[in-house]
């Protein structure tokens, strides 16, 4: 019971991270900037920088957050269950 909580919590921390990296530019508050926010990009980039390799470009829009958002909230249903 507990660790499921805290499985989900992480889960959803890394998600927040994530949507953090991706909106940040858009919001004026780039966390590459920060020096917290470096060790943000330090986890999230390497997953990130792996579906970009895998996915198509369409246009200037960038997927590979959105693909990433869905793969964690994914294995967070399947590993978690709640």
């Amino acid at each position: 019971m507990v660790l499921q909580e805290v499985l989900y919590g992480l889960f959803t921390l890394y998600m927040v991270a994530i949507i953090a990296v991706w909106l940040g530019p858009f919001i004026d508050f780039n966390p590459r900037e920060r020096r917290w926010g470096i060790y943000i990009c330090r986890i999230v980039d390497p997953f990130l920088l792996i579906l970009r390799k895998n996915l198509p470009y369409i246009g200037p829009f960038d997927w590979a957050p959105i693909v990433a958002l869905l793969i964690v909230w994914l294995l967070r249903r399947v590993i978690v269950g709640i």
